[in-house]
C-alpha cells in the first residue's frame, strides 16, 4: 500500500530487460510477475489500483488509513483493537541506540530496525476528520448543483462533464449528462493575433483571451508578451515583442500589412544547414530546441541582455535522425523531449541530460508527436495512423485512420490512465476535429479485450480548411483550433457555461 509503483508504473512488474533471474526449484523461469487473471496485464493491473484509490470511496475512508499510520491507531488500545501492532523495534523511541553497550546486541539491533524498517511518526492523537465529497448526481446540466459541479470539474476527464467515473451508456440522450463529452461552439475571446497572414501555428489560452500566432511561430515560454518565427529556408529565427509596434515581418511591404507583428528584438541566423522544419521551447523560455533539415536537433540557452536584446548559446547537438526532423515536443514535468522525423523515426531524449533514450518507429514521416504531461504517454502521427506509446517506449494502442479525412496536426491530452476522458485530439484536412477515447480490457464495452482508439467525438469548425493548430487550456476544459486561412473556433465543455460567475 505504501509503493507508489502499483499505482503509476506497470514497468515494474516486467522484466522488459528480459534479465536471467534463474528457475526456481519446481523448474519455472523468473520472469515477469504473474498478474491474477482478472487484470489480463501489467498496464491493467496499475491503471486498476490507481482507478481504485481515485474512487470516491478512497476519499470518504481514507481517515480511516490516515487513523492507522500516522493517527491514534497507531500506538496503545486502539492499535491493539484495530490488530495494528508491530515489533517493539519499529517504533520510534522505543529504543535509545546510544544506550546500548553490548557491540554485538546494538548491532542486532540496528540490523533488524534497517531491514524490518520502522512506523512513521505519530502526528494525530484524535480520529482525523473524514473528507467531505459533494455529491453530484444529475441528469443533465440544468438539474446539477453548480456548487458541487465546480469542486468537482478539477477531478474529471479531459473535456468530458464531470460528476461519473464512467463513459455514459450508449442509449443515454440527455445533453450535459455527467461522462459526455459536451463542447459547445463559443465566440473566440478577443485577442490578438502575431506574424504574417496565414495559417495558425500557435494559439495561447491567457486570461480569457486567446491569442494566436500565424506562418512560422510559436509563444515563448506560454507568455503572450513575446513569440519566435522562424524560416524554412535559412535556418533564421526572429523573436519578437507583442507589446510595443515595431518592424514588419520580414519579407513583408510594410507594417501596413499587418498591424500586430510586434516588434523585432532580435535575429539569429545560420541556426542549422538548411532550413529550420521544427521549433520548440521550455516552458519556462530559457530554452529553444530546434530540429532542422540537416538531421540534427539544436538545444540554445536563450538570455536576455540589458539593452533590450538577446543572445543565444549553443548547448547541445543531438543526433540520431537520418532526415529532416518534422516535430518536437518537450515535457518539464516528465522530463522528456520527443522528436519526429521524415524518415519515420521518433527518438525519446532526456530533457534534463540532453541525451538519448530510445527510438521508435513509423512507416512514414511523422506529422505530429504530443507529450501527456501527467503520465507521459506518447502520442505519434504519421500519415493515416497514430499511436500512443508509454513513456517507456511500449506501444499502448494504435489506430488506422484511413477511412477519414487526411489528419494535418494532433494533440495529446493530460488524460490520466484510469480516467474515461479524451486521450489524443486529431485535426483533419477537411476541417473536422475528432476526439478519441481509449477502451481499456476490463471495459464493458470493449468486445476485444485489449486496448484500442475508439471515437468519442466528431467537431465541426464550420469551415472545410485544414486544421493547424489544436490547443487545450491548462484545465483541459477550453479547446482552440487553428486553420490554414487564419481563423480560430473555440470550445468549450458544456459545463463551463453553467459554473461562470
Amino acid at each position: 500500500e505504501l509503493l507508489p509503483e502499483f499505482y503509476y508504473l506497470p514497468e515494474f512488474l516486467m522484466n522488459s530487460n528480459r534479465f536471467d533471474f534463474g528457475v526456481t526449484q519446481r523448474g519455472y523461469r523468473v520472469d515477469d510477475v504473474q498478474i491474477p487473471k482478472w487484470a489480463v496485464d501489467a498496464y491493467e493491473f496499475v491503471r486498476l489500483h490507481r482507478k481504485a484509490l481515485e474512487s470516491r470511496y478512497i476519499s470518504e475512508n481514507l481517515h480511516e488509513w490516515i487513523d492507522l499510520i500516522f493517527g491514534y491507531k497507531q500506538r496503545g488500545r486502539a492499535a491493539i483493537a484495530a490488530h495494528n501492532v508491530f515489533h517493539p523495534l519499529t517504533y520510534e523511541g522505543e529504543v535509545d541506540i546510544d544506550a546500548i553497550t553490548d557491540p554485538v546486541i546494538k548491532k542486532a539491533t540496528l540490523a533488524q530496525m534497517h531491514n524490518f524498517g520502522q512506523t512513521p511518526r505519530k502526528l494525530f492523537n484524535k480520529p482525523h476528520e473524514m473528507k467531505k465529497v459533494p455529491e453530484l448526481a444529475y441528469d443533465n446540466l440544468e438539474t446539477a448543483d453548480v456548487t458541487a459541479l465546480q469542486w468537482h470539474v478539477s477531478l474529471a476527464p479531459p473535456l468530458v462533464i464531470p460528476g461519473c467515473t464512467d463513459r455514459p451508456k450508449k442509449e443515454a440522450t440527455g445533453y450535459g449528462q455527467p461522462g459526455e463529452v459536451a463542447l459547445i461552439k463559443m465566440d473566440v475571446p478577443s485577442g490578438k493575433s502575431f506574424g504574417p497572414l496565414g495559417r495558425i501555428s500557435d494559439i495561447l489560452n491567457y486570461q480569457d483571451k486567446c491569442y494566436s500566432v500565424m506562418g512560422n511561430g510559436r509563444f515563448w515560454g506560454a507568455s503572450k508578451e513575446r513569440y519566435i518565427s522562424w524560416c524554412e529556408v535559412n535556418a533564421t529565427i526572429w523573436v519578437y515583442s507583442t507589446t510595443s509596434s515595431g518592424l514588419a515581418y520580414p519579407g513583408s511591404i510594410g507594417n501596413n500589412e499587418n498591424p500586430h507583428i510586434g516588434k523585432l528584438v532580435s535575429t539569429f541566423e545560420n541556426l542549422h544547414i538548411g532550413g529550420i522544419s521544427a521549433l520548440t521551447t521550455t516552458d519556462d523560455g530559457k530554452q529553444i530546441w530546434t530540429g532542422g533539415e540537416d538531421s540534427l536537433i539544436n538545444v540554445w540557452r536563450i538570455q536576455k541582455k540589458k539593452s533590450g536584446r538577446y543572445v543565444l548559446d549553443q548547448m547541445e547537438t543531438l543526433s540520431g535522425h537520418e532526415s529532416t526532423v518534422s516535430c518536437i515536443a518537450l515535457s518539464s514535468l516528465q522530463g522528456i523531449a520527443v522528436s519526429g522525423s521524415n524518415d519515420g523515426t521518433i527518438i525519446i531524449w532526456d530533457l534534463g541530460k540532453k541525451s538519448y533514450l530510445r527510438s521508435l518507429n513509423h512507416r512514414s514521416p511523422l506529422t505530429a508527436v504530443s507529450i501527456n504531461q501527467n503520465n507521459g504517454n506518447i502520442m505519434t502521427l504519421s500519415a493515416s495512423l497514430v499511436k500512443l506509446w508509454s513513456v517507456n517506449g511500449n506501444r499502448i494502442a494504435e489506430k488506422n485512420l484511413e477511412t477519414f479525412s487526411q489528419p494535418t496536426c494532433g494533440v495529446a491530452t493530460a488524460c490520466e490512465d484510469y480516467q474515461h476522458g479524451i486521450l489524443i485530439l486529431i485535426g483533419h484536412l477537411n476541417g473536422q476535429v475528432t476526439l478519441w477515447d481509449l477502451l481499456y480490457p476490463g471495459d464493458v464495452d470493449n468486445q476485444t479485450k485489449e486496448r484500442h482508439l475508439c471515437l468519442r467525438k466528431t467537431l465541426e469548425t464550420g469551415k472545410r480548411v485544414a486544421i493547424s493548430c489544436l490547443r487545450l487550456d491548462g484545465q483541459q476544459r477550453h479547446l482552440a483550433i487553428g486553420d490554414v486561412s487564419g481563423s480560430v473556433t473555440h470550445f468549450t465543455s458544456a459545463e463551463q457555461v453553467y459554473i461562470r460567475p
